[in-house]
């Protein structure tokens, strides 16, 4: 791939998925969480319960400030914090049906505007770009450990 379509598609890629996010974003007020929150409850919701420390490290933020984050997420119900049977130093953080509610909801939200955006394409158009994202995708999972130390 050439410089110029290297950059037009890392910027296009990066528009898209920031719209994307945007959209689903939109029902974070119904819940009244903010994006930070959101991304504690993604975290969990994702790659299961982990530690607080583990937080900070995945999220890039200092631990006081995830110890904030999780507090106004703990006293709306969205997630748990729970001393560890093995290490009582260490605290767990869980995410709770309520919470998960919030991610299915964001989701929905993120579908239901990339199908509309889709039904602007032909069916030919559409194929085509699911497959060459597939491919895309398959090749930057496998790739992207050699970029970044893990």
């Amino acid at each position: 791939m050439e410089g110029d379509e290297g950059k037009i598609l890392e910027e296009l890629l990066r528009e898209v998925c920031f719209l994307i996010k945007k959209v689903g974003r939109q029902v974070l007020r119904d819940f009244n969480i903010t994006p930070a929150q959101f991304e504690v409850l993604q975290k969990l919701y994702f790659k299961g319960s982990m530690r607080m420390s583990d937080m900070s490290s995945e999220l890039g933020v200092a631990k006081s400030t995830i110890t904030g984050i999780v507090g106004g997420l703990e006293e709306k119900g969205y997630v748990t914090k729970e001393r560890s049977s093995s290490d009582r130093r260490v605290i767990l953080l869980s995410i709770t049906p309520e919470g998960e509610k919030i991610i299915h909801s964001v989701i929905e939200r993120r579908q239901a505007f990339v199908r509309e955006m889709g039904k602007q394409m032909d069916d030919n158009m559409r194929t085509k770009l699911t497959e060459a994202l597939k491919i895309f995708s398959e090749i930057v999972r496998r790739e992207a450990g050699k970029w970044y130390e893990a």
